[in-house]
């Protein structure tokens, strides 16, 4: 590896550490306040397990759509090394965006379905 993709990596994984630490921090302040009225632990325990599904839908779908695109670029028979210039690069940010696309109308669809 390079050591900018090691010095990337690295930095993302201390940044995300500190942001779950963070994260639990903020949710056992909001769950040891006294005053809190009209919240209800279980229901509060059950959204933020559905959230939690969420982003996973959201990075399946766009990996999944990044793959899509970078086999149409294998399919046309592609090859950079000949032909240099923005083309395969086009393909697969196209294939990225149709994946936050679907995502945004699956989740459109998701909570339109919770308001009726």
């Amino acid at each position: 590896m390079t050591p900018i993709a090691v010095i990337f990596t690295i930095t993302y994984g201390i940044l995300s550490l500190v942001k779950s630490i963070l994260d639990y921090k903020l949710k056992r302040k909001i769950l040891d306040k006294d005053n809190i009225e009209g919240v209800t632990f279980p229901s509060f325990a059950q959204e933020e397990a559905n959230y939690d599904k969420i982003p996973f839908l959201k990075w399946g779908l766009i990996i999944l759509f990044a793959g899509i695109g970078l086999i149409i670029i294998e399919v046309l028979g592609y090859n950079i090394n000949y032909n240099p210039g923005p083309l395969p690069f086009g393909i697969v940010l196209v294939s990225v965006a149709l994946g936050f696309l679907t995502y945004f109308g699956i989740m459109q669809t998701m909570f339109k379905d919770k308001e009726k």
